[in-house]
């Protein structure tokens, strides 16, 4: 192997690195929303588990000689870039200084046989990184546009990229925005502090934003908190002819999410979506938030939310039409699976732990519900919510459960603790299954078969689709 190393000259640089306490620091992260910081603790949930990565040995490895931006577009596939110190930008675009990897700044593709590599030892990016270029990985590096215009920290419109164990934060645009790209993985990273201001009035600013027609992204063990919008919002245009695309094939598992000023995860109009494994924590009510840990609106299709612990937040999962421009958005939300979640909370009194309106085909099945007064509400607007199923789920915790049903909704095989006192309500008549559903299935708490196929009735569910998901867990007579 042929190793070529280069002086650090980089006499603009300084030898420190960014400091340990970032422009929002530990006492002033925003938005505060006087929830306690400490992360909320459930032995064995969510089975979170480290994401390895391991990078190919490099046909030659560099270091920077004259400036940063220079020796990334020096570097040819199958090379490795190791980075230390602070770096400023140096490239021009629009503008703007900045770190590109684009063939307008005179750098190179990798390919998907030797791929080029940039890892960080004690580096920090003053600016946006722009990756233009497929199969280029970054690994071990901090990057922030230090509040200086509105900017992201990383804009990724290539395919075939790796982040990993990247620190992006304090900036006045979205942390890292995936514009069309295919093929991404951002893992292990930490990502913060992105808030967007103008005029005097805050608006979203989000951890991770993925834009149509961006597909196959995997988003593994991040910890995001305190943007000014959402941790990952899997956007959409909200268009009935998609005439921008969708975001398709992303998986979103394992990660931390908490205290941000919208959702932990807003899923637009976005087609197969699994998220799974996540933490997800202290989400109030904002201007433009209702405080619920998911969000999916618009017409998403084919969405799991599975295995996930969500903690003091408003609403646990919100499934509904949402709005665009000020009106109901054109499509709505169909084929979604609530399953074997861990929701508890007790900031909002009528709260729910899911919410569906404006829906079809929305199945919540073996979640575990603690706290929410609202428990599962389906509500809807004429003819828009039907082939809802709330089968084999678990309330407890509540001295007062309401649950507010309408027609196009089956629900049965629910258990509820002994002490809490079980109100049903509708714009329609409720069926007498859906009382005897109710009424009938008290059971003492904890219970032991939350999760698994048992031995009883197995659902019927002719709406589910083409979700990449293993078949429901069978419901009924073992709870």
């Amino acid at each position: 192997m042929r190793i070529i190393l280069l002086l650090l000259l980089l006499a603009s640089c300084s030898s420190s690195h960014i400091a340990e306490t970032p422009l929002f620091d530990a006492e002033n992260n925003w938005p505060e929303t006087g929830l306690s910081p400490e992360e909320p603790m459930r032995e064995g949930f969510p089975l979170i588990e480290p994401y390895v990565v391991e990078l190919q040995e490099p046909a030659a490895t560099k270091i920077v000689e004259t400036t940063l931006q220079e020796a990334l577009c020096s570097l040819q596939p199958g090379e490795r870039l190791v980075v230390t110190g602070n770096h400023q930008p140096t490239f021009e675009y629009k503008g703007k200084r900045i770190f590109a990897v684009t063939t307008d700044a005179g750098c190179t593709p990798g390919t998907a046989e030797q791929p080029i590599q940039v890892v960080g030892e004690d580096a920090t990016l003053r600016s946006t990184l722009l990756i233009g270029l497929p199969h280029w990985q970054f690994v071990n590096l901090e990057v922030t546009p230090e509040m200086r215009e509105e900017m992201p920290g990383i804009y990724l419109q290539a395919d075939n990229t790796l982040l990993n164990n990247v620190h992006v934060h304090s900036g006045r645009k979205d942390g890292i925005i995936v514009a069309g790209a295919s093929d991404i993985v951002i893992a292990n990273s930490h990502i913060h502090n992105f808030l967007f201001e103008e005029h005097g009035e805050v608006s979203d600013a989000h951890g991770i934003v993925l834009w149509p027609p961006s597909e196959n992204v995997l988003i593994v063990n991040n910890h995001i908190h305190h943007n000014s919008g959402d941790a990952i919002q899997v956007w959409g245009p909200g268009y009935e002819a998609h005439e921008h695309g969708r975001v398709t094939n992303v998986q979103v598992l394992g990660n931390r999410l908490h205290d941000d000023r919208e959702n932990a995860l807003d899923v637009k109009d976005a087609k197969d979506v699994i998220i799974k494994n996540n933490k997800i924590w202290n989400y109030r009510a904002s201007a433009t938030s209702t405080g619920a840990g998911i969000t999916i609106h618009y017409d998403a299709d084919d969405i799991v939310v599975e295995e996930n612990y969500i903690s003091n937040a408003e609403f646990g999962v919100n499934v509904a039409r949402g709005v665009v421009n000020g009106a109901p958005a054109v499509g709505k939300p169909n084929n979604v699976l609530i399953y074997n979640n861990y929701l508890e909370s007790s900031l909002r009194e009528r709260g729910a732990a899911v919410e569906i309106y404006a829906a079809e085909c929305v199945n919540v099945y073996h979640n575990d519900i603690v706290g929410f007064g609202g428990g599962v509400l389906a509500q809807y607007f004429p003819e828009d919510t039907k082939d809802v199923h709330i089968a084999n789920n678990l309330f407890r915790g509540q001295g007062l459960l309401g649950m507010w049903l309408m027609e196009g909704v089956t629900a049965e095989y629910n258990a509820f603790a002994e002490d809490i006192q079980v109100q049903l309500g509708g714009g329609s008549p409720l069926s007498e299954e859906h009382m005897h559903a109710f009424s009938s299935r008290k059971e003492t708490f904890p219970h032991s078969v939350l999760g698994t196929n048992g031995q009883g009735k197995v659902l019927d569910t002719p709406c589910v689709g083409t979700l990449k998901q293993n078949d429901p867990p069978a419901i009924g007579q073992s709870i």
